[in-house]
């Protein structure tokens, strides 16, 4: 969804002034907290990270929004490859790897392709 935003806070520590550490990694994190034109006076809240670092209110970005009970959330568009996705990539790369070993490729370039019965895949 492409979103224009109107408010952008950025928070990396908590009531106390300590920072927000994850538990999975235990690094330092920073909160982005959005406000746009299409969502209004309800704030959209996410990870800040170096695309989100860049962003100022009155730009245009895309960004998926979740809602999570009574908030908002947001993430980038690219922010997730899911494993299935990555496996099929890997396979399709090991597979031109192969072809492209063995000059399958350079012989397909010669063959009709009218019917497909002569692509090597």
């Amino acid at each position: 969804m492409k979103v224009k935003l109107t408010k952008i806070t950025r928070i990396n520590t908590n009531k106390e002034g300590e920072p927000y550490i994850s538990k999975k990694t235990g690094k330092p994190f920073t909160i982005c907290r959005i406000w746009t034109e299409e969502h209004g006076d309800k704030s959209i809240g996410g990870f800040d990270n170096q695309t989100t670092s860049n962003w100022k209110e009155g730009d245009e970005v895309e960004i998926i929004v979740k809602e999570n009970g009574q908030w908002l959330n947001f993430e980038m568009t690219s922010d997730k490859v899911t494993r299935k996705e990555f496996d099929a990539l890997a396979l399709r790369v090991e597979l031109i790897e192969k072809f492209n070993s063995v000059g399958q490729f350079d012989k397909a370039e010669n063959t009709k392709e009218e019917d497909g019965d002569d692509l090597p895949f």
